[in-house]
């Protein structure tokens, strides 16, 4: 038996060897990891403040570029910031509190050497950049940023080796988290060019055309103005509106223009400017000049009380460039539903009759109030949706009309009521078609050629 003593042995001892590694341990006689191997990331935090409103300011400085400072006054939910240089604009309030909380817990990858002999291995010796963050106190932290690790190699944006105040040890921080606190200054600017409360009134000019849109307290919500007297679809003006809502720019263009730098930017004579006037009778207008890139399609903007040029989606001018002024109407009984109707009345061809609702019937009526009938329920429904579907071709003021045509001459018309409001739609017969005046404006409507056979429809339920 002494002659299997040796090779059990070492067989044990290989084996014992051979389950450490595969623990976890390293392998007889291997090197501690080198700094840019793939090893674990530890998230090392190597500022710990309390609360990030213990921080004043944060400056950023970058080889190359414009040191950026974001500085922060008041405290908690009403904590603001603002771009100080640069230049000062609108800042992006969201990035700059996202900065100031990564700062107040500033992390890192891991940490590569406690005791660095040589700080050119890591491009420290000639860093790249350097974040310093000022405290209330007076104090500051620096943070310094050197070259990028070798694993990052072709990256956009690799990790890179940092230092923290007067630490020695060298340290890896993530690229993305350094392209974030880095970024050059446009991307901290707030690109919100226009914030609009309740629009009371918009004003359209450019181009040749002019058109001017206000709120009514009528079914309809909105009216055309300007150059019709007219009812305005109100899905048409609320999409207008939601495009300018929060309008956005690609970038700024110019801070603090002259008056001799207008004309650079097609803002000498812009090409549309457009205002609205909000309930508390503010006034803010956009003014769209010429074409920064024709190919990417942004123009030059300016906007009232703001002293900046921006560039913007020249789409804009597509939603405010309507070819004419029909684009905005609405038919004349656009805005009712159905649903909600509760009485049409009629005068039409001697017959002056009206339609009650009650639940799912309707009662036919004369124009003293009697009952005459109760027709058919699916019948009279197609018949009132018609009547709601009246179509226009045109859409004229009265000077614009043929001076034979008496407006006053007839007393025809159809009315409709819902439960919040009611259109009355006057009718003027003529032999060149049928034309409708909607009560309360002055605009005349050419109706489309079935609304005659609709008016004879009401007229045969009796």
């Amino acid at each position: 038996m002494k002659q299997w003593k040796m090779p059990l042995a070492a067989l044990l001892l290989f084996g014992a060897m051979l389950a450490w590694v595969l623990a976890g341990g390293p392998s007889p006689g291997a090197e501690e990891p080198a700094p840019d191997e793939e090893v674990e990331d530890e998230q090392i935090k190597i500022i710990e403040l309390d609360d990030k409103d213990d921080i004043s300011e944060v400056t950023v400085h970058w080889d190359g570029r414009d040191d950026i400072r974001i500085g922060a006054s008041g405290e908690g939910e009403e904590r603001e910031y603002q771009i100080l240089s640069p230049y000062e604009r609108p800042t992006d309030q969201d990035r700059a509190r996202l900065l100031f909380t990564s700062a107040a817990e500033l992390r890192v990858k891991r940490a590569v050497t406690e005791q660095p002999e040589d700080l050119a291995e890591f491009g420290l010796d000639d860093p790249v950049g350097e974040m310093v963050v000022s405290m209330v106190d007076g104090s500051t932290h620096r943070v310094i940023i050197g070259g990028a690790s070798p694993l990052g190699a072709g990256r956009d944006h690799p990790d890179r080796y940092v230092q923290i105040d007067d630490d020695d040890t060298v340290y890896l921080m993530g690229g993305s988290q350094i392209e974030f606190m880095t970024a050059e200054a446009d991307r901290w600017s707030d690109l919100t060019m226009l914030e609009l409360d309740t629009v009371q009134q918009i004003d359209v000019r450019g181009d040749g055309r002019s058109w001017s849109i206000s709120r009514t307290d009528d079914p309809f919500e909105w009216k055309l103005s300007e150059p019709l007297d007219a009812p305005a679809r109100g899905s048409t003006v609320r999409n207008f509106i939601s495009e300018f809502h929060r309008l956005q720019a690609v970038e700024y263009a110019l801070d603090d223009p002259a008056e001799d730098d207008l004309a650079d930017f097609g803002l000498d004579e812009p090409a549309m400017r457009i205002g609205f006037h909000d309930k508390e009778a503010e006034y803010k207008e956009i003014e769209l000049g010429s074409f920064a890139d024709e190919e990417q399609m942004t123009v030059y903007a300016a906007v009232s009380g703001r002293p900046f040029i921006y560039i913007t989606e020249a789409g804009i001018m597509t939603v405010t460039g309507m070819e004419e002024a029909e684009d905005w109407l609405d038919r004349p009984f656009g805005p009712l539903r159905y649903r909600e109707v509760t009485d049409v009345q009629w005068k039409w061809e001697g017959e002056h009759l009206s339609l009650t609702r009650e639940e799912n019937d309707w009662i036919l009526r004369s124009s003293a109030g009697d009952e005459l009938s109760r027709p058919d329920a699916d019948e009279t429904e197609a018949i009132v949706r018609e009547v709601l579907a009246l179509d226009v071709d045109k859409v004229s003021m009265p000077d614009e009309l043929p001076d034979d045509l008496d407006l006053e001459a007839t007393d025809n018309y159809v009315q409709v009521q819902t439960q919040e409001g009611t259109v009355h739609l006057d009718l003027l017969d003529d032999a060149d078609g049928l034309y409708g005046m909607v009560r309360g404006y002055e605009a005349v409507h050419a109706l489309s050629p079935e609304a005659r056979e609709v008016m004879q429809q009401l007229n045969a339920l009796r």
